[in-house]
């Protein structure tokens, strides 16, 4: 790769695949695909337009299979944003962890999307009107009604 930008080959998208679907470094997944790079033309590789455009070609193809999967459950985002909330509250990043913690709730159900806790949930709506009316009556005994 030295004196110069090398041409597209095959091997951009096996470097960028190991790069996507592996998490391997831009050097180690240069590497794999039999082009040693020095660290300073690994950070040149990944800004050279070509490379980033069969990169990101690579993440898209990444995130729709991702996307499709049938085992992306309700229960599997709980699980990797609990995994988010202990790993912030391990490096005490505690107002992090509150807002995950709180994304959970909302993924639960427990709380509104506009933050609120619903304290109605579950009520039928004859029992939300028999509170109605046992508050309005102990308003008017109390003259403030």
């Amino acid at each position: 790769m030295a004196g110069g930008r090398p041409k597209h080959d095959a091997w951009y998208e096996q470097c960028a695949e190991k790069i996507v679907w592996e998490g391997a470094s831009p050097m180690e997944a240069a590497a794999a695909c039999g082009h040693i790079l020095t660290g300073e033309e690994a950070k040149r590789l990944v800004v050279i337009p070509e490379f980033q455009r069969v990169l990101n070609k690579v993440r898209n193809e990444f995130y729709a299979e991702l996307g499709r999967s049938p085992s992306r459950t309700k229960s599997v985002v709980l699980g990797r944003l609990d995994v988010c909330a202990q790993r912030l509250m391990e490096g005490a990043q505690w107002d992090k962890a509150a807002e995950v913690l709180l994304k959970m709730s909302k993924v639960e159900g427990w709380v509104g999307s506009d933050t609120e806790v619903s304290v109605f949930a579950g009520l039928t709506q004859k029992e939300i009107d028999e509170v109605r009316a046992r508050v309005t009556q102990a308003q008017k005994q109390q003259g403030l009604n």
